[in-house]
């Protein structure tokens, strides 16, 4: 039997702070071979290229994505990278690690806490309708209809929402 390994891939909760009200980057799954996972809402995210900086595939995916430009990534001065021969390892924490079990495909999620500046570009080939959403009407929609939201995320907005309501999250 082939041995099969998990995905690893990398997400982008981004946040802002506008007219005083908490605002988070979302925008609609569209990929052309997905069935039932299109049209769900979702945050920014993508895989990991071999050998690519975790840091780098997320701007990258956040730019693919939605056309802006990471300016902030949350915890990323505090990365410790190691050079030993011909290894280059790099440690950091992450927001929040998810992963699939069952269902889709296995993948391993780790989201990072993200600031953004740019014009959003609406559509990709990847995504439909990217837009702030104001946290008022996150809340309302996974309180009264969690299955319109993508799986992965679903446990970092909580863990999100959890942080803003205890007052952990600040512009």
């Amino acid at each position: 039997m082939k041995e099969v390994f998990a995905i690893p891939a990398v997400g982008a909760l981004i946040y802002r702070i506008k007219d005083n009200k908490l605002n988070i980057l979302v925008q609609e799954r569209y990929k052309e071979n997905e069935i039932f996972e299109k049209g769900l809402l979702e945050l920014p995210a993508g895989k990991i290229r071999e050998y690519e900086d975790i840091f780098k595939a997320l701007k990258r995916e956040v730019e693919e994505e939605t056309g802006l430009t990471v300016i902030e990534i949350i915890g990323e001065n505090n990365i410790d990278t190691r050079e030993m021969g011909e290894y280059t390892v790099n440690s950091y924490v992450p927001f929040c690690c998810t992963q699939n079990l069952s269902g889709g495909y296995s993948i391993i999620l780790q989201t990072f806490l993200c600031k953004v500046e740019g014009k959003i570009i609406p559509n990709s080939n990847e995504t439909r309708n990217v837009r702030w959403m104001n946290f008022d009407d996150i809340y309302s929609s996974i309180n009264k209809n969690l299955e319109a939201w993508y799986p992965m995320h679903i446990n970092t907005l909580f863990k999100f929402i959890d942080y803003y309501q205890k007052g952990f999250i600040y512009e």
